[in-house]
C-alpha cells in the first residue's frame, strides 16, 4: 500500500500540461495512420512551451522510472511502470515527429500590426531555432493595399497567405470555401 501510495503522489508531481501533451501524443497515432493532422495551438508562449515539454516531460518520465527501479516498486506498481514506458514512447515519437520537416509545419496565423508581427517574428525564430518548419504565413485581415512582403518578416522562406477582411466572419463549409478562394498566395 506505501509502494501505491508514492506511485498515486507521484503522478500529481508531474509537469504542468502533461495531460495535453499525453493527448497530443496521441494524436500521433492519427497521424501514423495516414490521416494529416491539424493542431490549433495556443498563443505563441504557451505554444513554444508545447514545443519544450516532449524534452522536458521525457526527463521527467525518466527521473521517475529511476524511482520506480531504485525503490524495487515496478512488480508492486506494474501499471504505472508501464505507463511511464508507453508515455516515453509517445513523447520520443512526438519529438522526432514535431522535428521531421517532410512530416510536420507549422502555419501561422497573424496579423499585420506591429505587436503581433513582433510576436510572429519571435515565432518564426524560435520555430527556426528548433528546427521545426514553417510552412506559411497566413496574413489575416490583409488590407487590399498592403505590400506582397508584409507579414513575412523572419518567417523566411514560408509561403504567405493573405487573407482579405471579411464581414460578416464567414460562417459554415461553403462561406470557409468562398472566404478561402479570396486568399492570396505569395510563394
Amino acid at each position: 500500500m506505501l509502494d501505491r501510495a508514492v506511485i498515486d503522489s507521484l503522478w500529481n508531481l508531474a509537469p504542468p500540461g502533461i495531460d495535453e501533451l499525453a493527448a497530443t501524443a496521441e494524436l500521433l497515432v492519427a497521424a501514423k495512420g495516414g490521416e494529416t493532422v491539424i493542431v490549433d495551438a495556443a498563443p505563441t508562449g504557451h505554444f513554444l512551451r508545447l514545443l519544450e515539454m516532449p524534452e522536458l516531460a521525457l526527463g521527467w518520465t525518466r527521473q521517475l522510472m529511476r524511482i520506480v527501479v531504485k525503490y524495487g516498486i515496478s512488480g508492486v506498481a506494474e501499471q504505472a511502470a508501464q505507463s511511464l514506458l508507453d508515455l516515453s514512447r509517445e513523447l520520443r515519437a512526438l519529438r522526432d515527429t514535431l522535428h521531421d520537416t517532410a512530416s510536420a509545419a507549422v502555419v501561422t496565423v497573424t496579423l499585420d500590426e506591429p505587436v503581433v508581427r513582433a510576436e510572429t517574428d519571435r515565432l518564426a525564430a524560435a520555430l527556426d531555432n528548433a528546427g521545426i518548419r514553417m510552412a506559411a504565413v497566413l496574413l489575416n485581415r490583409a488590407e487590399a493595399s498592403a505590400p506582397d512582403g508584409s507579414g513575412r518578416s523572419q518567417a523566411g522562406a514560408a509561403a504567405l497567405i493573405r487573407a482579405p477582411v471579411v464581414d460578416p466572419p464567414p460562417v459554415g463549409r461553403s462561406a470557409l470555401r468562398g472566404f478561402a478562394a479570396t486568399w492570396n498566395i505569395v510563394a
